[in-house]
């Protein structure tokens, strides 16, 4: 299985705590109270209390804030992952069974990456987000735009990828989200090059760590997703060396990774 990427020092990330209060510390010791007392008794009236002058002032009474009740309706927090149509991104149960792979093999890839200690972002929709509408190819199957942690899938494109690879649907889903999802923590990583191919292969080779952590773990909802089925779907000489490279090895291969 792929090792956790803080462990490899990908993405070091050092927390300094400050702690705040006085800029500088006074030394000495505490004053001790040399004022003389009487052994005349004074008596206060109720609300008062006397004071080392002898004089009844009034006594100092404290009040208690309630604490701030709980907000009865709490806002949910948004999705690390979604995949949308429109404004519907509950696709679990939608009609479309690209729509629901997709939103499957989104959470299913990042869990694999929560538990490196990776979080992932990536919001994808039905055709193409608002900020990352378009592919660079019109026949792309998903696409994601890293600056904004959103892109888009085409149903019609990946049920012609599945058929023209001889892969089943659920596969050829899982392995192209992986892919996409690879690009996101490329970019987290700080590896993303200025050369395409190189990013693209890189993107393929967590996809090889995704298919490596299916079939050597118990942790994948979507059960195992073979090397020989990713490299099927992902085809091409160069992109199975790259996932031979994730399978083989660490998310460090990935992000060193060169064609």
């Amino acid at each position: 299985m792929m090792k956790t990427v803080r462990a490899l020092g990908l993405s070091a990330v050092v927390a300094a705590l400050v702690l705040s209060g006085c800029s500088t510390a006074t030394e000495g010791r505490a004053q001790q109270d040399t004022t003389a007392t009487t052994s005349t008794a004074v008596t206060c009236p109720d609300g008062t209390v006397l004071t080392k002058i002898g004089k009844c002032d009034p006594a100092m009474t404290t009040t208690t804030s309630p604490s701030a009740s709980p907000n009865a309706n709490p806002i949910p927090a948004a999705p690390d992952v979604s995949a949308c149509d429109g404004t519907q991104c509950d696709l679990t149960t939608s009609d479309d069974e690209v729509d629901r792979l997709v939103s499957e093999a989104l959470d299913d890839v990042a869990h694999m990456w929560k538990l490196m200690n990776v979080d992932v972002h990536l919001h994808l929709y039905k055709g193409g987000a608002v900020d990352c509408p378009t592919p660079r190819r019109a026949d792309a199957t998903a696409w994601t735009c890293v600056m904004t942690n959103s892109g888009g899938w085409s149903p019609a494109e990946m049920r012609r990828w599945a058929t023209d690879h001889g892969t089943s649907l659920e596969d050829t889903v899982r392995a192209i989200v992986a892919h996409e999802i690879g690009h996101i923590v490329i970019d987290g990583f700080g590896a993303s090059s200025d050369d395409m191919v190189t990013d693209e292969t890189r993107a393929d080779c967590l996809a090889g760590g995704y298919s490596n952590w299916t079939m050597t773990t118990s942790d994948s909802a979507m059960g195992q997703l073979s090397l020989d089925t990713t490299k099927r779907v992902l085809k091409g000489p160069r992109r199975n060396a790259a996932i031979e490279a994730g399978y083989n090895g660490t998310a460090k291969t990935c992000a060193e990774y060169t064609p």
